[in-house]
């Protein structure tokens, strides 16, 4: 178990040095030695946490398991868009937090055992919570790399028309794309929370109904203005990470708390 651990850190660290070998050489990036090695080192999270989460007592889903799932998503996502998409510079710091995650899950493990096996709906709840926050996610860090960009093309800074870079029109469309997926999956794992469970709003639960919901009406705001208002550029980055930051406090906040200050 712990050399899928030890496997995924090092590919994820190799694949890191030749994302910034590329962006800081002037030469072609080898996109196939990159997906190669962020490909194995996927393999090696997904080994890693089948072996972590799923206990004999149950499935340990632990604030820190969540995060290496999530971070476990979100990689698996940018390494299939390697080929298809310019988002070399979004790579280190994707893999680089994959690492951190997984070194954490080893060196410091938690426990949060919930029995999962007889509840179908929970299952199918937390499956879409995970990809619509991955999707997310995703969304922030190609905000971050818009907002950058349109930094350096405004101060006409060389490095804005570095190969490696896509352009404003490019991330701006798949950036919507995403807001939309995961505005879509956020919608369902919302209906699915009043549906098949009665705690949404008890005193454990209420806030993170609450940020959840508030969070959809922002997301939903923010692509109304783009399509009917013509929000763009910074508007729309910015409002992807403000999004962004209501989630992950219905996600992790309260959990947080009682699993890492108060463990």
């Amino acid at each position: 178990m712990e050399l899928f651990a030890l496997g995924a850190i090092i590919f994820y660290i190799a694949a890191i040095y030749h994302c910034i070998k590329a962006l800081t050489v002037k030469q072609q990036a080898s996109i196939r030695t990159i997906f190669t090695l962020g490909a194995g080192a996927t393999l090696c999270h997904l080994f890693w946490m089948g072996f972590d989460i799923v206990t004999a007592a149950g499935i340990n889903l632990s604030i820190v398991n969540v995060a290496a799932l999530i971070s476990l998503l979100i990689s698996m996502i940018m390494t299939l868009s390697i080929n298809k998409f310019k988002i070399l510079p979004l790579l280190p710091i994707v893999y680089g937090f994959s690492t951190i995650v997984i070194a954490i899950s080893y060196l410091l493990p938690t426990i949060y055992i919930s029995n999962l096996s007889d509840n179908t709906p929970l299952v199918v709840h937390i499956i879409v919570i995970l990809f619509a926050y991955a999707a997310f996610i995703v969304a922030s860090l190609l905000a971050l790399q818009m907002a950058y960009l349109d930094y350096q093309l405004k101060h006409k800074r060389p490095i804005a028309m570095h190969p490696a870079l896509p352009s404003l029109m490019t991330i701006e469309k798949q950036l919507i794309r995403l807001l939309s997926i995961g505005l879509a999956l956020l919608s369902v794992a919302i209906v699915t929370s009043f549906v098949f469970f009665e705690d949404a709003f008890t005193h454990s639960q209420a806030h993170k109904t609450v940020l959840s919901i508030l969070a959809w009406l922002f997301y939903s705001v923010l692509l109304w203005g783009h399509f009917k208002q013509g929000w763009r550029s910074n508007k729309i980055a910015f409002g992807t990470l403000f999004g962004s930051v209501l989630l992950s406090l219905a996600y992790f906040g309260s959990r947080f708390v009682k699993e890492i200050l108060l463990h």
